[in-house]
């Protein structure tokens, strides 16, 4: 007698009405009563059928035959995503993430042959920090089309066709290998390919669709060298380099090197050493470069530029308690943020309401990716690993999930439908339902935020956050451009932005504290009024921009500060550019008086750069 749900020969009425959409194969098996043997449901085989569960050193079943009608459904699922992504995206602006901006100025400056730099700050810095495959490629996009920002919309439509291509193949990647049936698998894309937190990511152009990309290729070579003996060195070589351009693309990619060779180490014995020959040594290259040119005594002010490790140092301090309970819950709360951001529309309840059910998405997922690793599966091994790292960082995990959102969707609705089934069989039409009307949801959040981006025509992360006007920054960096001297320094907030649209140097003139931004709010989130003065005359600025920091939370104690400096009787700030709707502001930085004194960062950064390149024009 089964203990729970119906068994692996059962087919609901509904089920039985529906076999194109494979959801009669998601679930992970019961227990017969009185017994340990296990009836799994977890192959996903398209007819209903399952086979028995594989222990960690077995091979796993022989992968599932595409079909055609599918191969065309992903062409589908990447032209829908460029198509969505065309209402999502803010054509012709970089740097409005900070990140986008360092990347497209890094590249530059590969470009330009000056090597791999930060050419936008005062004192260029070696980049140590992001890996340089995505830059490298953005530079080749400089050198064909160098006049910028005529160039800057080709940067985001190659982040864009990443993620198009990331979606169709993670699509493709969860039939293929029996992580879904054809149904689960397209709802679960349809999941993806709908989110504007996910269309957010991929139409700026940051590491995230590139990353995504390279991990659905990397893992499809994994599990095709667990599971062809004849062929498993082959295969798990590929599998070893794609690995580590995966993280050549984001660093955090590195880890899913020893996690994948003592996958094969327990599965495919032999394969380890070509894996780990083509894996291992571009790894290497990077972190010993990255070690060697990092710069020795860096101001914590500039710590977040060049590493982060002596960023976490200083950030997490003695908070790694609180950082890793909370991460744990926001990594549950944060893939349903990631993938069905649509119930954030309507009242503070139904806030609320998203809030706890993303956790229970997150926890489905957690509890089916464990499930999966022990049984030696693949994927959900090294999305396990992945999240080890995340766990430990001292920010919100949430912006992790978006690279891992066509393979967290897919053991989402995989163990949701495996769930929906065991509870109510004759109802699966009603759970179909619900997935659509997720769908839905997150359409009506992209024609919303679509609006608004047309609104300000500034890319919009979440709706209602004060927001700059694109018109008045371009009116900003025109009055830059002309009335400042070419050698000027402008402390800003998105200094890459201010050097890509003006060609002068800037600097981020405050050091903000991730802990108390999220985990401890009794803490100082960042330096006074008074040290922020100090930053902006020990490292020679003079010019500071005050604008509207869209989805930054610093943003509002940051221009609070500003404008306490800019009130003082004797102020150290002179306004000299308004911009007409008044939200933007320069101010040219006063010197010290006779009892200030300048600072000298040059004994940090090895001296000033008198030629530095400028973005084309």
């Amino acid at each position: 007698m089964l203990a729970s749900g119906p068994g692996p020969g059962y087919k609901s009425p509904s089920a039985t009405a529906m076999p194109s959409l494979g959801l009669t194969a998601i679930g992970e098996g019961e227990a017969l009563a009185g017994s340990s043997e296990r009836i799994p449901h977890g192959a996903f085989l398209e007819n209903g059928s399952s086979v028995s569960e594989t222990p960690l050193i077995a091979t796993p079943e022989a992968p599932a035959a595409l079909s055609r009608g599918q191969i065309h459904l992903a062409i589908g699922i990447a032209l829908l995503t460029l198509g969505l992504g065309l209402l999502r995206g803010t054509p012709g602006v970089i740097g409005a993430y900070h990140d986008d901006g360092v990347y497209v100025a890094t590249a530059k400056a590969l470009a330009d042959g000056r090597g791999y730099i930060q050419p936008f700050l005062p004192e260029p810095l070696p980049e140590t920090k992001y890996p340089p495959l995505v830059p490298a490629l953005f530079a080749m996009i400089w050198k064909a089309f160098p006049r910028f920002p005529d160039n800057a919309i080709l940067f985001q439509a190659c982040s864009l066709l990443a993620l198009a291509l990331s979606n169709a193949l993670g699509y493709l990647f969860l039939i293929r290998f029996r992580y879904a049936g054809p149904g689960a698998a397209l709802v679960a894309a349809g999941l993806v390919v709908s989110s504007p937190t996910v269309l957010y990511y991929g139409t700026i152009p940051l590491s995230e669709a590139f990353f995504s990309l390279l991990a659905v290729i990397a893992f499809w070579s994994l599990e095709g060298a667990v599971r062809a003996p004849s062929r498993a060195g082959a295969r798990a070589a590929i599998a070893g380099l794609l690995t580590a351009l995966a993280g050549l693309a984001r660093s955090i990619g590195f880890v899913w090197i020893p996690a994948m060779a003592l996958l094969l180490a327990l599965q495919r014995r032999r394969a380890v050493i070509p894996y780990l020959l083509l894996a291992v040594p571009p790894a290497a290259a990077w972190l010993a470069w990255s070690s060697e040119m990092r710069p020795e005594n860096i101001p914590p002010l500039f710590y977040h530029y060049v590493d982060y490790g002596s960023w976490w140092r200083e950030s997490i301090g003695s908070g790694a308690v609180r950082v890793i309970g909370l991460n744990i819950l926001w990594a549950f709360h944060g893939l349903g943020d990631a993938i069905l951001p649509g119930l954030m529309i309507g009242s503070v309840l139904l806030i609320r309401t998203a809030v706890w059910a993303w956790a229970i998405l997150g926890a489905l997922v957690g509890a089916r990716a464990l499930r999966l690793a022990r049984a030696g599966r693949a994927m959900p091994w090294m999305l396990a690993s992945y999240f080890v790292p995340v766990i430990l960082w001292p920010w919100p995990p949430g912006r992790f999930w978006i690279p891992m959102a066509p393979f967290a969707a897919g053991l989402l609705v995989s163990e949701a439908a495996s769930f929906w089934r065991r509870r109510w069989p004759n109802r699966m039409r009603l759970g179909l339902d619900l997935a659509f009307a997720g769908m839905f949801l997150n359409l009506v959040y992209l024609m919303i935020l679509h609006q608004e981006t047309r609104t300000y025509r500034y890319p919009i992360a979440v709706p209602g956050l004060e927001t700059p006007h694109r018109g008045a920054l371009d009116e900003t960096f025109a009055w830059i451009r002309v009335h400042t001297p070419a050698d000027a320094i402008v402390a800003a907030a998105l200094d890459p932005m201010v050097w890509l649209y003006t060609g002068r140097r800037s600097f981020r003139y405050y050091n903000q504290q991730a802990i108390a931004l999220f985990y401890d709010q009794s803490r100082r989130k960042m330096e006074d009024p008074d040290e922020l003065l100090a930053n902006l005359r020990t490292y020679r600025a003079t010019y500071l921009l005050d604008a509207p920091l869209h989805n930054f939370a610093i943003g509002d104690t940051l221009r609070a500060h500003v404008a306490s400096l800019a009130r003082r009787r004797r102020s150290p700030l002179d306004e000299v550019f308004r911009s007409r709707d008044g939200e933007v502001r320069v101010y040219r930085v006063l010197p010290a008086g006779p009892n200030g004194r300048a600072g000298n960062a040059d004994r940090w950064a090895g001296g000033r750069s008198d030629s530095l390149d400028r973005p084309g024009r």
